[in-house]
């Protein structure tokens, strides 16, 4: 199975799962500065038609999520990872498309690419994941989901919620009830 990092910012961690997960099959696209040269690369994945791993450049998988990847049959899996909005199954960040959903929807990159009302700009990385999943969905498919793995951009992982909740509780003592804290 194919293997594709794109990155603007490789993790060494990431860059050395993946080499150890996909020795002989992996590839590394260098996005920096291109702002649809991810879309473009996945697109051109879809397009081939063979199952294939995507792993964003901050993502770290292991052997679970190689094995997993391999032995599922179903045709679009994820493993999520946190972002502040949550843990989100329609991200990019760690998943594998099967050939019989590519040769299903041959269209669905290039579809999932076009210029829409939002003003983004067509095929825009920040946006992929996301026109890619509502197609998805239109179309009858839903992520199947396998697990968690490490997300190393700290600046997009979910605040601590206990602490965030006590902080809250301390700023708001007078209208607390006694012993919630």
């Amino acid at each position: 199975m194919r293997a594709l990092c794109c990155w603007t910012d490789l993790r060494p961690d990431t860059e050395g799962a993946v080499r150890f997960l996909w020795p002989d099959t992996h590839e590394f696209v260098d996005c920096r500065s291109h702002e649809t040269r991810y879309h473009e690369t996945l697109e051109r994945y879809w397009q081939a038609g063979a199952d294939f791993v995507n792993v964003e450049h901050d993502v770290v998988p292991d052997e679970r999520v190689r094995d997993a990847f391999e032995e599922c049959e179903e045709p679009w899996c994820v493993f999520v990872y946190e972002l502040a909005v949550g843990f989100l199954p329609d991200v990019l960040g760690c998943v594998r498309f099967r050939t019989a959903l590519m040769q299903a929807e041959p269209d669905a990159m290039v579809e999932a690419g076009k210029a829409d009302q939002s003003g983004v700009t067509a095929r825009a990385w920040y946006r992929t994941d996301v026109r890619l999943s509502q197609l998805l969905r239109r179309r009858e498919y839903s992520p199947h989901l396998h697990g968690r793995v490490p997300h190393l951009n700290e600046k997009q992982k979910l605040s601590d919620p206990d602490a965030a909740y006590r902080l809250s509780l301390h700023k708001h003592a007078d209208r607390v009830a006694p012993n919630t804290l």
